[in-house]
C-alpha cells in the first residue's frame, strides 16, 4: 500500500510539471508581447532665451514618456537617416515637412514626436508635435514664471495626453535601417570587370599555341591604327579653309590706288592724276585736273581739285563708285593783247572703276567726267568778264593699287 501511495505521488507531481510547461508562456512569446513599434524623437527646437541644461531636462523627459509606448530610434541612426536627407534633397527642397517625411521613410518608422520651447521673457510655450504617414497632430501648453520642474510636469502631462490619442494595436514590429543599397549598387561595379576575360580568353581558344602574340598584335594594330588615319584626316580639311578666308579678309580691308589719264588732240590737251585710300570699302581721295584749249585765238589754261568719296565692294574682281566736288582751281584765258585770270571755280566729278587682283596687287580701269564752271575772269587792269566759261570733259582711267 505505501509503494502505491508512493508512485501515486509521483505521477501527480509529473503531471503538475506538464501542465505547468504546457500553460505557462514561452519566453519568445513574453518577448513578442513586450515589442513595442519604433518611434523618432527629433532633439528639443529652442527659439528664445532657454538654457541648456532646461533643455537637456526637458529631453529626457520627453523621451521617457514616449518610451512607455515606443521603442526610441537611436540618436546616431537618426543622424545619418539625416545627413543621407539633406544630400538627397536640393536645398530649395529640403522644407522640414519634405525632410521628416523622407526620413521616415529611410528609417521605415511611422511616428515621429518633435517638441519646441519658445520663450520670451517669463512666459514659456510648450509644442508638442506628432507626425506619421499619414496626419500630424499638435498639443501645446503656456506656462508663465514657471520653474523646470514645473515645466517637467506639464511636459509629461502633455506627452500623455498626445499618446492616448494614439493606438498603436494593430502595429507592427518596426522595420530595420535598410543598408540594400548599398549592397545593390556593388553588383553592377562586379558585373563590369567580369565582361572583358571572357572576350580575351575566347580569342586564345581561336588560334591554339599562340596566345601572346596574337592578342598583343592585334590590340596594338588595330588601336594605333585607326586614331591616326582620323587624325590626318581632319587634320587636313581644317588648315586649307582657314587660310583662304583670312587672306580674303586682309585683301578687303586696306587699298592704296592711284590712276591717271589724258587725252590730246585738235587744240586740245587734257589730263588727271588721282590717288585714294580706302578703308573696308570706304575710300578718300583727290583729283587733279588740268585742261587746255585753244580756240579762235584764245588759249584757256583751267585746273581743278576735287575731293572724292568712293565705295568698293568686292575681292578679287571688285568695283567703285565715286563722286567728288571741287576744292580749288584757277583758270586763265590768254589772247593776244590782253590775260584773264580767276580763282572761282565750281562743278563737281563722277567716276566708276572695276578692278582685278592679283594677290595684293590690282589693276584698274575706268571713266572719270568733270563739269567745272569758271567766272569772275579779271585782267591786269580791272576788267570783268562778265560770261563764266563753263566745261565738261571725260577721260578713260588706268591705275594700280596696292591691298593689305
Amino acid at each position: 500500500m505505501g509503494e502505491f501511495k508512493l508512485k501515486l505521488a509521483s505521477f501527480i507531481s509529473l503531471i503538475s510539471v506538464l501542465c505547468v510547461g504546457i500553460f505557462l508562456p514561452s519566453p519568445d512569446h513574453l518577448q513578442a508581447s513586450e515589442e513595442k513599434p519604433e518611434a523618432i524623437v527629433v532633439p528639443v527646437a529652442i527659439l528664445g532665451e532657454v538654457s541648456e541644461i532646461r533643455r537637456k531636462i526637458l529631453q529626457n523627459t520627453l523621451n521617457e514618456a514616449i518610451s512607455s509606448k515606443f521603442r526610441i530610434v537611436p540618436q546616431d541612426r537618426f543622424e545619418k537617416a539625416q545627413e543621407e536627407a539633406f544630400q538627397e534633397l536640393d536645398y530649395e527642397e529640403c522644407t522640414e515637412d519634405q525632410c521628416i517625411m523622407l526620413i521616415q521613410e529611410m528609417l521605415q518608422v511611422e511616428h515621429l514626436f518633435q517638441l519646441e520651447v519658445i520663450a520670451e521673457g517669463k512666459m514659456i510655450q510648450l509644442s508638442l508635435k506628432l507626425a506619421t504617414l499619414y496626419e500630424k497632430k499638435n498639443k501645446t501648453d503656456l506656462c508663465e514664471n514657471c520653474t523646470t520642474r514645473q515645466l517637467v510636469d506639464r511636459l509629461r502631462q502633455l506627452t500623455l495626453s498626445l499618446l492616448a490619442e494614439v493606438d498603436t494595436s494593430d502595429m507592427e514590429v518596426v522595420y530595420q535601417p535598410l543598408e540594400v543599397e548599398k549592397k545593390e549598387t556593388a553588383i553592377p561595379q562586379k558585373i563590369e570587370p567580369k565582361v572583358e576575360p571572357p572576350e580575351s580568353v575566347s580569342r586564345q581558344q581561336e588560334d591554339a599555341g599562340v596566345e601572346g602574340v596574337r592578342d598583343d598584335s592585334l590590340a596594338g594594330e588595330s588601336t594605333k591604327k585607326t586614331p591616326e588615319k582620323e587624325e590626318t584626316d581632319t587634320f587636313i580639311e581644317e588648315p586649307e579653309a582657314k587660310p583662304e578666308i583670312e587672306s580674303t579678309d586682309q585683301s578687303n580691308n586696306f587699298r592704296i590706288r592711284v590712276l591717271s589719264g589724258s587725252y590730246s588732240g585738235s587744240g586740245t590737251d587734257v589730263s588727271n592724276l588721282s590717288y585714294a585710300f580706302h578703308w573696308y570699302g570706304v575710300g578718300l581721295g583727290m583729283s587733279n585736273l588740268k585742261y587746255k584749249l585753244t580756240s579762235s585765238g584764245n588759249s584757256y589754261e583751267l585746273t581743278g581739285q576735287t575731293y572724292d568719296l568712293s565705295y568698293t565692294s568686292g575681292d578679287r574682281w571688285s568695283w567703285t563708285l565715286a563722286y567728288g566736288t571741287v576744292a580749288s582751281g584757277s583758270g586763265t584765258i590768254s589772247s593776244s593783247s590782253n590775260k584773264y585770270e580767276t580763282s572761282k571755280v565750281t562743278g563737281s566729278t563722277f567716276s566708276g572703276l572695276v578692278g582685278i587682283g592679283w594677290g595684293s596687287i590690282e589693276g584698274l580701269a575706268g571713266y572719270q567726267n568733270f563739269s567745272l564752271t569758271y567766272e569772275g575772269f579779271k585782267n591786269q587792269s580791272g576788267v570783268t568778264l562778265s560770261k563764266p566759261f563753263s566745261g565738261s570733259v571725260g577721260l578713260f582711267m588706268l591705275g594700280i593699287g596696292v591691298s593689305f
